[in-house]
């Protein structure tokens, strides 16, 4: 017997409970692109159970060259969605790079 495409689309937004906030001491991030060229603003948007964290961004590759660092950020946790898989989770910007 094989799932119906609303079985599968109501697992595939709704059970996946470990991909969004819980209640363990936690940080969660994403940004408004996937890539950015040189001079581009990059958009933090950061829901964490902490009042405070720290942010530490590496350029990818074989030596993860440090590019930037920040601490004492304040963090705030954010309301996030029950179908936040399929409509995003709308949080605020948090840091604007």
């Amino acid at each position: 017997m094989s799932d119906s495409p609303h079985d599968l689309y109501h697992r595939s937004v709704h059970g996946l409970h470990f991909e969004k906030p819980g209640e363990a001491p936690e940080i969660w991030c994403y940004t408004d692109q996937i890539t950015y060229a040189p001079g581009d603003v990059v958009r933090l948007h950061v829901s964490t159970s902490e009042k405070r964290f720290d942010l530490r961004i590496s350029q990818d590759g074989l030596a993860g060259t440090a590019v930037f660092q920040r601490d004492g950020i304040p963090g705030y946790r954010r309301d996030t969605p029950e179908d936040c898989s399929v409509v995003g989770c709308g949080w605020p910007v948090t840091l604007e790079l």
